[in-house]
């Protein structure tokens, strides 16, 4: 009877007669799996979904296991990969990595496999950065001579504020507006961001600066 032929079992496969020991029994493989007990060639095998992985050689569609936070996988993974530096994900099943969320522009996390938004840390004040997925404090950028920036996270030039007319500063990475300095009583400037007291100019004839 044909039952006394032994099934290679779940997540596995023969496509060959008459064999005669359990070695002729192929493995689905990694990232796939079986439900089928007989399974008579490698079209059994499917695919553990994205957001899912399995290690077993031999698996059924149970031992795809989702990923959990931290982590995602694609289609036919071994194992879930972590998020990369720069981003988090606080929910299982995670299909992709940009499914992994990024940090945003005025922070980074230089860690991987992150679980939530508090790990991502800001720039100092000063500093700014227009990089989404921010890998390590170098991506904040000093805000330049001219301006300032009294908050932690920015994440545009412009959140630096500018010095303003009649004043200059020729520090970069100010994080506090005492750093612009007045143009001298005689001179006046019209630029908003001035480096350098060469930017004040003489008031003209028939005017006076105080």
């Amino acid at each position: 009877m044909v039952s006394d032929c032994t099934a290679c079992g779940t997540g596995r496969y023969s496509d060959a007669v008459a064999q005669t020991t359990e070695n002729t029994c192929k493995d689905c493989g990694p990232g796939r799996y079986s439900t089928t007990d007989v399974g008579e060639s490698e079209s059994v095998c499917t695919n553990c979904v994205a957001g899912k992985a399995s290690s077993n050689d031999a698996a059924d569609k149970e031992d795809c296991v989702i990923c959990g936070a931290g982590t995602y996988s694609l289609e036919k993974s071994k194992s879930c990969t972590p998020c990369p530096q720069g981003r988090y994900r606080g929910d299982a099943g995670g299909t992709q990595v940009t499914a992994c969320n990024a940090c945003g522009g005025g922070r980074y996390s230089s860690g991987t496999g992150q679980t939530s938004d508090s790990t991502c840390k800001n720039c100092d004040s000063g500093k700014y950065s227009t990089t989404i997925v921010g890998t390590s404090v170098g991506v904040c950028v000093k805000c330049p001579a001219g301006r300032f920036g009294e908050m932690e996270g920015a994440m545009i030039l412009t959140e630096c504020s500018a010095c303003g007319p009649g004043r200059y500063s020729s520090v970069e990475g100010a994080d506090d507006e005492s750093t612009c300095v007045d143009c001298v009583a005689g001179k006046y400037s019209t630029t908003a961001v001035a480096v350098a007291a060469t930017t004040c100019t003489d008031c003209p004839v028939g005017r006076y600066g105080e």
